[in-house]
């Protein structure tokens, strides 16, 4: 503290910029606390409590995704969306891989362009018969009269063989890698 005190008496930093440093947090720990928040809305579901109508946040824009074009908005998805990746996907997701969603969609493998506006991030995960997990994004949509990117699903492209690569070759064009 000795250190930081120094600086604001050397005039290297002013007092009241000094105060919204230390307020700051960093990355990682905005990052681990998206995940936590996400778990426990995942955990929600898994306990039958997920609200349908409700839109939950999930985190912030990645700088990947606003690298590739998406605005800085916070990322949500709807509860009915939660509940239709378990109903709509449930061979190859589980509750413990969609809690790996924020930190993948902050390191992605891929961002893809999508039909109307949409993206595709690429995840380096597996679902249960190990294809490659995505996750649809609707960018700069409005929920709960609020400006959001918009998570639309998160499944495993393939099947049982696993990741089909041609479907990522035949209908959507690279962004970032």
């Amino acid at each position: 503290m000795q250190e930081v005190q120094s600086l604001v008496d050397n005039h290297i930093i002013h007092e009241d910029n000094l105060v919204k440093l230390l307020q700051t947090k960093s990355a990682n720990e905005k990052l681990l606390e998206d995940e936590n928040n996400f778990a426990g809305i995942v955990d929600e579901y898994t306990a039958g409590k997920i609200n349908d109508t409700k839109t939950y946040n999930v985190m912030t824009t990645p700088l990947a995704l606003g690298l590739a074009g998406g605005k800085i908005l916070p990322v949500t998805i709807d509860g009915s969306k939660i509940k239709h990746i378990f109903d709509g996907h449930s061979d190859g997701m589980t509750p413990e891989l969609l809690k790996q969603i924020p930190r993948a969609m902050a390191d992605p493998m891929m961002i893809l362009d999508s039909y109307a506006g949409r993206k595709i991030v690429v995840l380096d995960l597996k679902d249960k018969q190990g294809s490659t997990i995505i996750v649809p994004l609707e960018l700069d949509v409005e929920r709960s009269w609020y400006k959001v990117n918009a998570i639309a699903s998160a499944y495993g492209k393939g099947g049982e063989s696993g990741t089909d690569y041609n479907w990522f070759i035949e209908h959507l064009s690279l962004i970032h890698i």
